[in-house]
């Protein structure tokens, strides 16, 4: 496994009021694993509003019609950190909503 960490590309980015911007870090195989546990986790803490459109996530890398780029980047850190072990199952392993 590998050890992933998303963070907002542009935390002034108006998508960023409806979802907490704090970085979210991730065991997974690949980075389309870590970006689908990363949705999954942050998916309860949607605001549904009735009569709404849903909001796209920003977390699962989708880009938006009108801003091309993503609105995170999903980096492999793997080499770089020591707070997590890269044994063990996929899953979350810290964001701000929890922790």
């Amino acid at each position: 496994m590998r050890i992933w960490k998303l963070t907002p590309l542009e935390r002034a980015d108006p998508i960023w009021k409806l979802w907490n911007a704090e970085p979210i870090f991730v065991r997974a195989e690949s980075e389309v694993e870590a970006r689908k546990l990363a949705t999954l986790e942050t998916l309860e803490y949607l605001p549904m509003r009735p009569g709404q459109p849903i909001a796209i996530n920003p977390w699962s890398g989708h880009k938006k019609i009108e801003n091309p780029a993503p609105p995170t980047l999903c980096e492999d850190i793997t080499d770089q950190t020591s707070e997590y072990s890269a044994d063990g199952p996929a899953a979350v392993l810290r964001h701000g909503e929890h922790f």
